[in-house]
């Protein structure tokens, strides 16, 4: 209440809204309900600040202000999860549906938080549950993104569309529920999104399915933190078992077996190759599971690849096979060589592209062979 009584002068009478600058006095509204504090809010609107103005000026990026920009008082509390505040401004009829900055309402801030409380606050006054933002996400895609189980599950249980896709921008990021909790190793998520008949082999941003997006490594949180870290095997089972198609391609014709391979992951190559994932197929520049392992010099994923049958001379970009991209991992060399790799083999320009230790371990098993 300090602030509110600097702003309006102790002892005297506070000044008229209609005298104060109007953006000046959205500002004031939104910072104290950033804070939570009800009664500054409510002298607030006692002496006539407008309970759904927004502050519609962009400022200086830096300034402590900047993170309100274009939100209402209603929307900033929830984003905080001020609880009482929120249900102060519901009963004092403040819009629960309002837009913020980038089409977000009330609920999305509330649900991309996993401020559970405030979620249930919102939807007792008629919140919309599938309302979409501007890249098209709604409430349940923001809370499945960030693992939020308990708010996923309110929103599932008050009719929150599982199989809504927000693909409508593809500068955006946008998928299902599942495929942004898949993305991010969220399994109880994934769990619930399933148990409420989530598409499973739903399609995403440049054709990629959750089970693709689990087994990859590099997860990138709606938030924007982005950090590369194991995929869930865990999430990859739940997906298997929920009747993920184990051989579904993105539109670079990558499967989850190759991206997993690529990235090197043993755990999560396992996990698929003992589901029946197929180790031969391509993606479109030619490229098997084994030659992307190979590669990036993943030698326990080449061994788990060579178990299961990989053919180990079949030729990718540019007519290199998985001896010629390995050249300088030495433990993939060794494992392509004793599982039949061709010594010979040149790419489409007659390279070989092996060299010293490697060449001479390469001849010395040519000649065993012989």
């Amino acid at each position: 209440m300090n602030f509110i009584k600097g702003l309006f002068g102790f002892g005297s009478r506070p000044t008229p809204p209609s005298v104060q600058r109007p953006a000046e006095w959205r500002r004031h509204l939104l910072s104290v309900a950033e804070s939570g504090d009800v009664a500054g809010v409510q002298a607030l609107l006692d002496n006539g600040a407008d309970i759904n103005s927004t502050a519609d000026i962009n400022p200086n990026p830096y300034s402590l202000f900047y993170s309100n920009w274009g939100y209402t008082a209603l929307i900033v509390a929830s984003r905080k999860g001020h609880r009482e505040l929120v249900q102060a401004l519901l009963d004092k009829g403040a819009d629960v549906n309002a837009r913020g900055r980038y089409g977000g309402t009330a609920l999305m801030e509330a649900a991309k938080n996993g401020h559970r409380e405030v979620v249930q606050a919102l939807l007792a006054k008629a919140a919309d549950v599938n309302a979409r933002d501007g890249g098209g996400h709604t409430a349940l895609i923001r809370a499945s993104g960030e693992g939020h189980r308990e708010v996923v599950q309110v929103l599932l249980d008050k009719g929150a569309d599982v199989n809504v896709n927000s693909n409508v921008d593809r500068s955006f990021d946008p998928d299902t529920a599942l495929i942004e909790a898949a993305k991010n190793g969220h399994c109880e998520v994934v769990q619930a999104l399933l148990a409420k008949g989530a598409d499973v082999n739903a399609r995403g941003r440049y054709g990629h399915t959750a089970l693709i997006v689990a087994s990859r490594g590099n997860r990138v949180h709606m938030s924007g933190d982005a950090r590369r870290g194991l995929p869930d095997a865990g999430v990859v089972q739940a997906l298997l078992e929920g009747g993920a198609d184990i051989n579904a391609r993105d539109e670079d014709g990558r499967t989850a077996l190759i991206v997993a391979s690529r990235d090197g992951y043993p755990e999560v190559v396992q996990a698929l190759l003992d589901g029946g994932a197929d180790a031969n197929l391509k993606d479109s520049r030619g490229n098997t599971a084994l030659i992307e392992a190979s590669k990036n010099g993943h030698h326990e994923v080449v061994q788990a690849l060579l178990d299961e049958g990989a053919d180990v001379n079949a030729r990718g970009t540019n007519g290199k096979t998985a001896l010629l991209f390995g050249a300088g991992h030495h433990k993939v060399v060794q494992a392509l060589l004793a599982k039949g790799a061709d010594v010979n083999a040149r790419d489409e320009n007659g390279h070989r592209q092996l060299f010293g230790a490697e060449l001479k371990a390469a001849e010395q098993e040519a000649a065993r062979r012989e």
